[in-house]
Parts: structure tokens; sequence; C-alpha cells
């Protein structure tokens, strides 16, 4: 005897933008027979879209594409001023391939057809594991950057090129400028001549899966300072493969002064 019982459905909060109660309530149906429990609410127009968003937190919106007063480039426009990362699946009885792909480019997750909606609940599946991964990644950084800006070392992230996009407080002291200053300044522009020569301008930064991190050193001119060296690692890559460096303790290394 199975004494297992049911198995549990999942709540899942579903924001409709459809002007057909009929179409809504077979997404809703679909959702259902996939194992969720859906609490759902329907909206045609950007003022009821808006108030919506307000009222309630949501998991994910379904849209129609045309609507007589409305449309899903325009929905989705509203769900963006929100500053909401919610899953935006686009569910239409006719949509060309030229603007699915627009819809798609703008931000749209997946677009479905009304006559064959197989794909809707594997895509409801797979679009709130993704936003659920997004939203891991945000509290990450937002962790790592709490720890970057209460850290006494100085912690730099750049692009590929080289381009500072990220310092903490600390780089002010340690490199002698306005921690602003820096931002949007080439790393190479920090290092001394032997150092800088490790890092060609028309070439990548090293990947971390090649080998130990280059030690590197950190050069900072402050106005009517003499030249200022620390030593730095490069740490890996940051977000989206971003280079960090960060200041190492002088013990680690010598600094020779110009």
């Amino acid at each position: 005897m199975d004494s297992s019982g049911p198995a549990k459905r999942i709540p899942l909060r579903v924001l409709l933008i459809e002007d057909s109660e009929f179409d809504a309530r077979v997404i809703v149906s679909l959702l259902r027979s996939g194992g969720y429990d859906v609490t759902s609410q329907r909206v045609e127009t950007a003022a009821a879209m808006r108030a919506a968003l307000a009222s309630q937190n949501w998991d994910i919106l379904f849209s129609d594409h045309q609507m007589p007063d409305f449309d899903a480039a325009r929905a989705l426009e509203v769900l963006q001023e929100s500053g909401r990362d919610l899953p935006f699946i686009i569910v239409s009885g006719g949509i060309g391939e030229a603007t699915a792909v627009a819809l798609m480019k703008a931000g749209a997750h997946d677009f479905l057809m009304k006559g064959d909606l197989g794909r809707l609940v594997p895509a409801t599946n797979r679009e709130l594991r993704e936003a659920r991964n997004r939203a891991e990644r945000r509290a990450s950084e937002m962790r790592y950057r709490r720890l970057w800006e209460a850290s006494p070392d100085a912690i730099l992230m750049m692009d590929p090129a080289g381009a500072i996009a990220f310092v903490n407080p600390a780089a002010e002291e340690v490199f002698g400028f306005p921690a602003g200053t820096l931002v949007g300044r080439n790393f190479r522009s920090l290092l001394t001549d032997e150092s800088a020569a490790a890092f060609p301008e028309n070439e990548p930064w090293p990947h971390p899966d090649a080998g130990a991190p280059p030690l590197i050193e950190l050069t900072a001119r402050g106005a009517g300072q003499r030249p200022r060296h620390h030593g730095g690692r490069l740490l890996g890559h940051g977000n989206a493969g971003a280079p960090m460096a960060r200041r190492v303790p002088p013990r680690h290394y010598r600094a020779p002064c110009r």
C-alpha cells in the first residue's frame, strides 16, 4: 500500500496579460495539471498591470501578443519599468517570426503558440529555475560587494580590456586617488613599466585557469606625492569574466622604488 500520498503541489502566482478569459483559464488549467497550485489574476491594460504588480509579488507572467488596448511589447516595458526580474512568456494565437525575435531581444523569455501549448509547463519550469538562479547570483554579488566595501585591502574589478569597473573604499587610501576617479581608468595606468609589460594593451587578461595568477606591482601617483608602490595579485575573474586585483600585505612582496 502506498502511504506516500499525493505529490505536493507547488504554489505559483501567475499574472496573465490576456483579454480572453477562456484563454487565461486554459493556461491556468495546464499549469495545474503540471503540478502547480496556481493563484492567478488577469489584466488587459497597462494601468491594471501596474496596479497588479504593485499589489503583490508574482512568480511569472504570461502575455498575449495583441489585445484591443494593450500588447506584449508594452506589457514587457511595464514589467521592466517596475524593476522586477520575472519570467515573461508570450502566449499568442498568431505572431510573426520577426516580431517574436524582436520581443525576445527586448527581454521576453519565451513565446508559445496558443494552438500548441505542449511546452507550457516545461517552459514554466525552466524559466522559474532561471529566475531563481539570477536571484541567487544577485544575492551572492551583494554579499561580496558588502565584504569588498568593508575590506581594508584595495579591491578592483576590471573588464576584459582592463578598464576598472568597480573599486572599494580602501582603494582611495591605497592608491592615493578618490575612488570615483579610478572607475573607467585602465588598470595598466597603475602598473610600473616592468609590470605593465606583462599585460600588453591589445591582449586579453589571462584566464584564471591558465595557471598561477601573476604577481603585479601597482603604482599610483597622487598630486605632489612621490610614487607609491603596492604589491598585488590578479586573483581571478569576477562577474562576466572580469579580472579582479587585490592588494596583498607588504610581507608578501618586495616593491622596488623608482
